[in-house]
C-alpha cells in the first residue's frame, strides 16, 4: 500500500512527463510549419527572396546534389551603370569646314540622346580639334584645342592619350569609344600601329572601340562633300575593335549622330543580375529567358562581383522569366 508521500511523488513525475510531452509536440508542430512556409520551395529546397537592389523581384533557388544551382528570376534586372569616355578626333583642316559646323550644331542632340536613352551611362566627351565652338556649352564636353590634320588623327590621338593631360582626363575603369571624323585616310600612324598601341596600354586594352565618320567608297551623293580619300585605315580599325563606320557625306547629321549614339548605347547598356553562389566555372553557366537559351555573346559573367550582365537587347522585361544554371 502506497503512502501519501509516494503518491505525491508519482503525481509530480506524471505531471512533468506530460509537460515535456506537450512541449515536444509544440516544437514538432512548429518545425513542420517552418518547413512549409515561403522560405522553402515545394521540393524542400531553399527559396530565397531577393527583393530590392540590385535585383527587383523574387529568385527561386534550387541546389542539386552535384552542386548545380538553378536560379529563376522574374522581372526586369537592374540597369548597370557604365563608365564611358567618348573621344572625338576631328579633322579641322580647310576641307572639313562644313563638317565641323555640322558637328558643332548637332553635338547637343548627340548628348541629349545619350542622356535620355541610356540613363545609367556615366559618360564624358573629349573633343580634340582646333577652335571648336558649341552653341550650347555642356559640362560633359572637354575641349582639347589641338590641330588635327587630314592624315594624322591617329597620331594626335596616340600623343594625347599618352600625355599627362590624357591620362588625367581618361578614366582607367571606363570603356573608350574613339570617333575619327575626317574626309581622308590615315598615314604614318596606321591602323596596325594604333592597334599595337591599344594592346600595350592597360587603360585601353580590351576597353576600346574605334568608330569612323569617314569618306566611303559608295558614300552619299552630297554635292558639299568631296572626300580626299576613302578612310580605309579607319575601316580596318573599326572592324578590329568592333566599332561602327558611318558615312561622312550623309546630309542629315542629326540622324548621323543619333546612329553613333545608338551604336555606343547598344554596346554599353546592360542589365545586371547578382548570383547567389559563386560560379566554379563560367563555362558551366547557361542563361535563358522564357525558355529560350541566350547566346554567350549576349551576356558576361564577372567573377569578381559574382554578377551576370546581359546586353540590353536580350535582357528580360518585367513579365519575363530569367533562368540561370551553373555549378557552384
Amino acid at each position: 500500500m502506497r503512502n501519501a508521500k509516494s503518491e505525491k511523488t508519482s503525481l509530480v513525475r506524471l505531471g512533468t512527463a506530460r509537460f515535456f510531452t506537450s512541449l515536444g509536440a509544440i516544437l514538432w508542430v512548429g518545425l513542420i510549419m517552418s518547413c512549409s512556409d515561403s522560405n522553402f520551395a515545394g521540393d524542400g529546397t531553399m527559396k530565397k527572396s531577393t527583393d530590392g537592389a540590385p535585383n527587383k523581384g523574387d529568385a527561386d533557388i534550387a541546389v542539386a546534389g552535384d552542386g548545380t544551382v538553378t536560379e529563376k528570376f522574374k522581372g526586369a534586372l537592374t540597369e548597370k551603370v557604365a563608365a564611358v569616355d567618348i573621344v572625338f578626333a576631328m579633322d579641322t583642316s580647310g576641307s572639313m569646314g562644313s563638317e565641323k559646323t555640322r558637328l558643332e550644331k548637332n553635338m547637343a542632340t548627340f548628348i541629349t540622346t545619350l542622356k535620355e536613352k541610356a540613363k545609367a551611362l556615366d559618360f564624358k566627351i573629349i573633343m580634340i580639334g582646333k577652335n571648336f565652338k558649341f552653341p550650347a556649352a555642356d559640362d560633359k564636353i572637354l575641349l582639347v584645342n589641338t590641330m588635327v590634320n587630314s592624315n594624322d588623327a591617329l597620331k594626335v590621338l596616340k600623343d594625347y592619350i599618352s600625355s599627362a593631360a590624357g591620362t588625367s582626363s581618361l578614366r582607367a575603369e571606363a570603356n573608350k569609344h574613339i570617333i575619327v571624323v575626317t574626309d581622308d585616310n590615315a598615314r604614318g600612324t596606321t591602323s596596325s600601329v594604333f592597334q599595337s598601341f591599344i594592346t600595350g596600354n592597360a587603360m585601353m586594352k580590351d576597353k576600346t572601340f574605334v568608330h569612323g565618320l569617314i569618306g566611303l567608297k559608295n558614300g552619299s551623293n552630297n554635292a558639299e562633300c568631296d572626300i580626299a580619300a576613302v578612310g580605309a585605315e579607319y575601316q580596318t580599325l573599326a572592324a578590329a575593335t568592333k566599332g561602327t563606320v558611318l558615312d561622312l557625306c550623309q546630309e542629315d547629321w542629326t540622324a548621323l549622330l543619333n546612329q553613333l549614339a545608338a551604336a555606343i548605347i547598344t554596346k554599353e547598356s546592360k542589365k545586371e543580375f547578382i548570383l547567389t553562389h559563386k560560379s566554379a566555372n563560367s563555362a558551366s553557366i547557361s542563361v535563358s529567358v522564357n525558355g529560350v537559351t541566350l547566346p554567350s555573346s549576349t551576356w558576361q559573367y564577372d567573377a569578381k562581383n559574382n554578377s551576370l550582365t546581359i546586353v540590353e537587347a536580350s535582357a528580360p522585361k518585367e513579365t519575363d522569366e530569367l533562368v540561370v544554371i551553373y555549378k557552384k
